[in-house]
């Protein structure tokens, strides 16, 4: 247990799920909430511990609490959701009492992350500014996008644990130029070194434009259960969204392709979380189809990530007409290191009036970099 701000912090465990229900309207029937699980799976999801929940209590009762979804195989936390009762009226002094709370528990923990990153698309603006008061650095924006920033901006921040982005970070490699402007801002915020634009290599996607008629599926349990089968087996060349399962499968009939997506309807959103391909495609055509079957089947934003490393691959996403809006540092692990990732996006229909004007620094250079280079780009072929 921790002390900050007058407020005790702690771990809550499993035996806390039912005062933690109790306290937060987020599990009240009849609650929109979605982004935590349902009341009777809360205890074993903490058991498991891949959701964590800090509890700020005075005098034995709940006065506020953190979530945070955990992934102990990549060293990854997403801070999740922060409730403070409205009543409270210092609700950013406690929050961000809880969150420096959090990071020290987390910090003294035997199996601590190495990184914990936050979003608004489940917290405020307001709170991510109190992350970024807590030490975590602006990577990012995601513009258009639904979330807690009606502004249409939502914002990327995170927080590397001590000795993270110096001793794992795979670093020097090839840089897209595209990339650069993105780099660069992040760079800033986190202290790395500087790193050269190279050209990408030359592109012969035009060779092959053959591509197998597609369609999606949507069979939640089949999708999820086919993927985890595949990544068993290792038959996947693209397998890592933190935190997402998929729910839909865009295939052909003899499923030599198999692209595997997360659709939330409610806020019209989708992300590609992973891929098998058994036949040369071009894979410019297949992004480009994989977006107009999203969009026709309701999403109006769609998100991609790609290793930053991957000049190849970063230049078939940007020819089908994705726009990279942040740049994480050390987001994946992998043979000891942490590689760096790009996060592409693309809206349909949406085009909010996006402006830096009132936004904070960080804010402001991510979204300018994102609106310079939606000026410069031309429709995809």
């Amino acid at each position: 247990m921790t002390s900050a701000g007058g407020v005790h912090c702690r771990l809550a465990g499993p035996g806390d799920a039912g005062a933690v229900t109790r306290f937060d309207p987020a599990f009240s029937p009849g609650s929109r909430e979605r982004c935590l699980p349902d009341p009777s799976g809360l205890a074993s999801a903490m058991e498991s511990g891949e959701l964590l929940c800090f509890m700020a209590e005075r005098d034995g009762a709940p006065e506020a609490l953190l979530f945070m979804l955990h992934d102990a195989a990549q060293g990854l936390c997403k801070l999740h959701r922060i409730y403070v009762p409205a009543e409270a009226g210092n609700a950013g002094e406690i929050s961000k009492a809880l969150i420096l709370a959090a990071l020290e528990i987390l910090r003294r923990s035997p199996a601590m992350p190495d990184i914990v990153y936050a979003t608004t698309r489940t917290l405020t603006p307001e709170q991510q500014q109190i992350t970024l008061d807590a030490g975590f650095r602006m990577l990012g924006v995601f513009p258009n996008a639904y979330g807690a920033d009606r502004s249409g901006v939502n914002g990327l921040t995170a927080y590397f644990f001590d000795g993270v982005l110096e001793k794992k970070r795979r670093g020097r490699f090839p840089l897209h130029p595209a990339l650069a402007p993105f780099y660069e801002i992040a760079a800033a915020e986190c202290g790395l070194e500087t790193m050269e634009a190279a050209a990408p290599p030359p592109c012969d996607w035009r060779r092959d434009s053959r591509l197998p008629a597609l369609e999606p599926i949507r069979a939640a349990r089949f999708v999820e259960g086919r993927f985890g089968l595949l990544k068993s087996r290792t038959s996947l060349a693209a397998s890592f969204y933190p935190f997402q399962k998929p729910n839909l499968l865009i295939t052909n009939p003899e499923q030599t392709i198999e692209i595997f997506c997360r659709a939330a309807d409610n806020i019209r959103f989708a992300a590609v979380i992973g891929e098998r391909i058994a036949e040369p495609v071009d894979p410019v055509r297949l992004y480009l189809e994989i977006s107009g079957i999203l969009e026709t089947s309701g999403s109006s934003y769609v998100e991609m990530i790609n290793d930053a490393a991957d000049i190849s691959g970063v230049d078939c996403l940007l020819r089908a007409g994705y726009t990279p809006c942040a740049y994480f540092p050390c987001l994946k692990k992998h043979a000891g290191l942490r590689r760096d990732y790009v996060i592409f996006s693309k809206s349909f229909g949406r085009d909010i009036a996006l402006s830096s004007a009132g936004l904070a620094v960080p804010y402001a250079r991510f979204l300018e970099a994102y609106l310079s280079f939606r000026a410069k780009t031309q429709p995809p072929i």
